[in-house]
């Protein structure tokens, strides 16, 4: 499955949560399709996501 991504400091302002909840989201499993990017918790978030949890708010 193909996913397009953002950064999860983008995900949360558009969710309305801090950037690290959704980095401990993305560590935890929680988001289907994040992925980890270098060495430093700079995740990528599929848009998808993002768009059914401002659906849900």
């Amino acid at each position: 499955m193909e996913f397009e991504y953002i950064s999860a400091k983008e995900a949360a302002a558009r969710i309305g949560v801090t950037a690290r909840w959704v980095q401990q989201l993305c560590a935890s499993g929680k988001v289907e399709g994040a992925k980890r990017f270098g060495a430093q918790d700079i995740w990528l978030v599929p848009i998808k996501w993002v768009e059914e949890k401002a659906n849900k708010e």
